[in-house]
């Protein structure tokens, strides 16, 4: 996962890509897909509160694309409300679970390494002045 240089978002990221993990290997095993509602639960948990520290600190460092940041934020959880409010036949539980790991990790890997550049630059600056 992609390292922000702050600890306690390293720490989330590590642990949402730890459920991004289970929740597609659940997915890929039938034997398994049980798992696929709770672990999605758990991934939506975690998001919610690293959502919610990553918006504070984006607010806190005034990171220019934080507009921008906050609507992807938003499009992913829809991805979770409209699993949970329309749950998806069996058949279509492996293609939905790769879309929403897909959908995250690409966030953190495009989206959080802008705003881990951008605390990198400020950072730069502060040790300077």
């Amino acid at each position: 996962m992609y390292v922000l240089g702050i600890l306690e978002m390293d720490a989330q990221h590590e642990a949402i890509a730890k459920v991004v993990e289970t929740l597609q290997e659940v997915a890929s095993n039938a034997s398994q897909r049980m798992q696929i509602h709770p672990t999605l639960k758990r991934l939506n948990e975690l998001l919610s509160a690293h959502f919610s520290a990553e918006e504070a600190f984006m607010a806190m460092i005034s990171y220019s694309d934080i507009d921008q940041h906050k609507k992807n934020h938003r499009a992913l959880m829809k991805l979770f409300a409209h699993y949970f409010d329309h749950p998806p036949a069996p058949a279509e539980h492996e293609y939905l679970c790769k879309h929403i790991g897909d959908s995250i990790l690409g966030h953190v890997k495009n989206e959080d390494a802008k705003l881990t550049e951008s605390f990198q630059e400020i950072s730069r600056h502060l040790v300077y002045q």
